[in-house]
């Protein structure tokens, strides 16, 4: 199903079961499995809505996300940040022709905006505990999702104090990211 044949009824209560299914070890997966629909569109109806409850509470404004890559090409450019440009550590095999004509006209890909990404890993860094953590850099940010120079600048600009508290809590340093490389952190985030 796809998320535009949904109700606000129905969305709401997708994206408050990805909220408390996280919460209860749940993965986005599941949650779509329950209600019918791709993890893909339970990741964004959870995302719009922890985007209304944070602007509630702070009167942030999140940035919307923009056109962007396919999500082969998504792949392709995690691959090549992890140092696995041959590998297939990613990206599911490519569909057939029929199967590409039937995905694209059930559902709509949207990019990941970059305050998915930015909240993914302070989520994921909030919790890691001794594991690697990872440094919130533009330059993950755009290899996760495509968005021009001008976005990501906006965006950091925007955030300096949140993503500078987030690496002071952390400790982290820009050079903290070399440790990740071979790794699929990616899956650590989720998304």
């Amino acid at each position: 199903m796809a998320l535009k044949d949904l109700s606000p009824a129905e969305k709401s209560k997708i994206a408050l079961g990805a909220i408390v299914g996280e919460v209860l070890g749940k993965s986005t997966s599941d949650v779509g499995a329950q209600f019918g629909i791709s993890a893909k569109a339970v990741t964004t109806l959870r995302k719009q809505a922890l985007d209304a409850i944070r602007q509630s509470f702070y009167g942030v404004q999140t940035q919307a996300p923009s056109p962007g890559l396919s999500d082969e090409e998504v792949s392709a450019r995690l691959e090549k940040l992890l140092g696995n440009e041959g590998g297939s550590l990613i990206s599911p095999p490519a569909p057939n022709k029929a199967e590409k004509v039937n995905e694209d006209e059930s559902e709509e890909e949207e990019p990941i905006s970059i305050d998915e990404i930015v909240s993914a890993i302070q989520e994921y860094n909030n919790v890691a505990g001794s594991k690697k953590k990872i440094y919130i850099s533009r330059a993950v940010v755009a290899e996760v999702s495509p968005h021009s120079t001008k976005e990501l600048e906006s965006y950091f600009s925007e955030h300096k104090a949140e993503i500078d508290a987030h690496i002071e809590k952390h400790g982290l340093k820009r050079n903290t990211n070399r440790a990740l490389k071979g790794e699929d952190w990616i899956s650590w985030l989720n998304l």
